[in-house]
């Protein structure tokens, strides 16, 4: 399969094969765009824009200079004098409030004051009519008014920062700029007196206002002192109040306080305990197992009886000693003996006894009941140090709080009275200050620079160049994107390749038709068939290239049937037609070229034949057989079917069954079936020939409005079902509009191709 494939090339030179580098896989019919497809909108990089657009920014970089230069030329020039102040205050610094304000005093930003003082209109005022027309060169204006204006628009005054740092000094820089150097250091010496008269005019009568309130201040905290020096007696009493409360110390007090405060809550964990106790031998009956266990389960410890003898005369101890002998014996002797019988009849008595007897009288004391007694002694005694030592703590508690209380009175009396004194002896020496600075106005000011011959600060030639450079390049810049919205091109191939969907086969450049042609025409065709005049050519080498890709693109199969057509008329369709048909033809294989453009047909005039009276219009309407309209011509293996007469209904001879006929006829006679057709946006012509044919060729220039009409006709080709082979840019040189630089690469491999063609014969 392969050496089949190849034989169909054997006849094809090596160079032919190499091609455009850039082949695409060729895109199908369809009515869909193809990935990737962009709308018609331009390059969202304004930067790539504009370089492309550089020649406008050429322009407007030149003409800004040029404007800037002309600015320049046209200002009149502007010289500026300086001098530096050096402002010290020699007053107190301004109070801020009265006698019991939070902050007493507060220091004064004097020389931004000083600043502010500069610049107002009332030194301006004073400074405008010391003015005299002979000390300037240029003069000044005639009224006061427009003095003072002309003056306050061209004076600046500044406070001065320490080097590196920011931290502002108390130097005051001052400018004035004027027409005329040696003007410029008069305005500003004149403000600079005028500020100098007016410091002690308005200063002095601040001072001697700050005075008033000064002593008024001093007044007001002297009688605030008398009145806490009279208080002085409220707090000697409050002493011999203290003193009378207690001569104890308050540590001790405090002391005492805490031992009480611990030995109240002992006893009253005391007094709980004894009456739980108390509320529990209560609960007891008169059992007296049960009173005796209550006793050892508190501590006591009952009486001993003796066995043997009975000494206590109750009834129940008897009976309790008798059940405690009887279980002696039982163990001894067992429930049988005389002696367990004698015993159980003592037992039985007593409890007749003691069941006659009653309930225990409380009269008949027992151990529980001694120790229930001596409880109830003890909570009695309890209760009543508890309530003492409560007394002792509420006296203490009142005693410490009084004295904490005086003693906290004490201390803000003795404060506000050295707060007064305080305040009183610095309004004082505020007040000597004031005094001793009212015959001065509160500020010295030093010259540290002379005001000095204006310097020229406008114009300048290099803020003037630049100013009209930034406008040159907005200007250039506007333009150049203004074109570059406006383009409506293909800038690249890469483009055209992702708009369209579609490889591009190849770039044909313009014919140079005058140029000396390389073998003569017995016919005399047209000078546009390149491939026929002068084989060794960039042109010729180009439909070559297109060729080859179109071999390629048909994946080696014969008998093909290619349509070439272009968006719009003029685009070089004939003409490439043509050309590849030649091409085809000297590459050993058989072709015919048919000229179905029924509107405009061009077969006939480009090979110089007489106009024919049969042609494919006569073999559709059926009035001659196939090959009687297909005609030979000087170049070996072309064969040409011009369109004959014109057909008043070409649309519908293209659309008939009789065509397809016509094509699967030739196939079977020819390798190549080149069909030409109209352009696709004029008529529906070559939309009705796309279905029939095996694949289309577009052609198209590159112009100002490529871009869209070749997305136009891609479309309609795609919604028939085309095959698109591939795209042909014809007319393609490093002049091309919106095609930037790449026809140059393209250029260059025509010449490198033409200049090989010419050495191989030599080879």
């Amino acid at each position: 399969m392969a050496a089949g494939f190849l034989d169909k090339y054997e006849n094809i030179p090596t160079a032919e094969l190499v091609a455009e580098p850039h082949v695409e896989a060729n895109v199908l019919g369809g009515t869909g765009e193809p990935d990737g497809f962009e709308s018609s909108a331009p390059s969202n990089n304004i930067g790539l824009a504009l370089l492309k657009r550089w020649p406008w920014l050429v322009v407007g970089v030149i003409g800004g200079l040029i404007l800037g230069l002309l600015y320049h030329t046209q200002q009149s020039p502007l010289f500026q004098s300086s001098a530096k102040l050096l402002v010290i205050k020699d007053r107190p610094n301004m109070v801020s409030g009265g006698v019991g304000s939070t902050s007493m005093t507060m220091v004064e930003d004097y020389v931004t004051t000083q600043v502010t003082l500069l610049q107002s209109e009332l030194i301006h005022a004073v400074a405008a009519k010391t003015l005299q027309d002979s000390q300037f060169i240029q003069k000044p204006p005639a009224s006061d008014r427009d003095r003072v204006n002309y003056m306050i628009g061209r004076f600046t005054a500044m406070r001065e920062r320490e080097t590196g740092t920011s931290q502002m000094t108390n130097i005051v820089s001052l400018t004035f700029r004027s027409g005329n150097p040696r003007d410029a250091a008069q305005y500003l010496s004149s403000i600079i007196e005028a500020y100098r008269s007016q410091l002690a005019t308005i200063y002095s009568d601040a001072s001697a206002k700050e005075a008033e309130r000064a002593q008024r201040d001093i007044d007001n905290l002297i009688n605030e002192i008398n009145n806490v020096e009279q208080g002085k007696e409220g707090i000697i009493a409050l002493k011999q109040e203290m003193e009378s409360i207690t001569h104890e110390d308050l540590q001790n007090m405090r002391s005492r306080l805490t031992t009480n405060v611990n030995d109240k809550i002992a006893m009253v964990r005391k007094l709980t305990e004894a009456v739980k106790k108390l509320k529990a031998i209560s609960e007891v009956g008169p059992d007296r197992q049960a009173r005796i266990d209550m006793l050892v389960y508190f501590g006591g410890q009952p009486r001993q009886t003796s066995i043997t003898t009975l000494e206590s005369r109750n009834p129940q101890d008897v009976l309790f000693t008798f059940k405690l002998q009887r279980t002696e014996l039982a163990q001894k002797y067992g429930r049988d003996h005389s002696e367990m019988q004698a015993l159980d009849g003592r037992i039985r008595m007593l409890e007749q006894l003691v069941s006659t007897q009653g309930p225990l009288e409380r009269n008949q004391l027992d151990e529980l009941a001694v120790f229930e007694r001596v409880l109830m002694r003890e909570r009695d005694t309890l209760s009543d140090q508890i309530e003492q030592t409560t007394q002792q703590i509420a006296q203490d508690e009142k005693k410490i709080e009084r004295v904490g209380d005086l003693n906290a009175r004490r201390e803000i009396k003795l404060a506000q009275q050295r707060d007064l004194m305080q305040k009183r002896d610095q309004r004082k020496i505020d007040l000597t200050q004031l005094q001793g600075s009212r015959t001065s106005s509160g500020y010295k000011v030093e010259e540290v620079t002379r005001p000095t011959d204006g310097a020229q600060v406008a114009p300048i030639l290099f803020r003037s160049l630049l100013f009209g450079l930034f406008l040159g390049l907005v200007a250039g810049g506007g333009l150049a994107l203004t074109m570059e919205l406006t383009d409506r091109s293909f800038r690249s191939p890469a483009e055209i390749r992702r708009r369209l969907g579609l490889p591009i086969l190849g770039h044909i450049p313009r014919i140079r038709v005058d140029m000396p042609i390389e073998r003569p025409s017995a016919a005399g065709i047209e000078n546009s068939l390149v491939t026929f005049y002068r084989p060794t050519s960039t042109e010729a080498e180009a439909y070559r290239g297109v060729r080859t890709q179109l071999y390629f693109s048909t994946q080696g199969r014969g008998h093909q049937v290619i349509q070439i057509t272009s968006p719009n008329p003029g685009d070089g369709k004939s003409t490439l037609a043509a050309n590849l048909a030649i091409s085809i033809a000297q590459s050993g294989k058989r072709v015919v070229l048919i000229d179905c453009d029924f509107r405009k047909p061009r077969v006939h005039k480009i090979f110089m034949l007489p106009k024919p009276d049969v042609g494919l219009a006569s073999v559709m309407s059926g009035d001659a057989p196939l090959m009687s309209a297909v005609q030979t011509c000087e170049i070996e293996n072309l064969s040409l079917m011009p369109c004959g007469p014109r057909p008043s209904n070409p649309a519908e001879l293209l659309t008939s069954p009789k065509f397809s006929d016509v094509l699967r006829d030739l196939r079977e006679k020819f390798d190549f079936v080149i069909v030409d057709t109209p352009p696709v946006l004029a008529v529906s012509d070559p939309s009705a020939v796309a279905p029939r044919v095996d694949g289309v060729l577009l052609v198209f220039r590159m112009t100002k409005n490529s871009r869209p009409v070749a997305e136009r006709a891609r479309e309609q080709l795609g919604a028939v079902g085309a095959r698109m082979l591939g795209i042909v840019v014809n007319a393609s040189n490093t002049r091309s509009s919106g095609y930037g630089g790449y026809g140059y690469a393209y250029q260059y491999e025509y010449q490198y191709a033409e200049s090989y063609a010419e050495q191989e014969p030599a080879t």
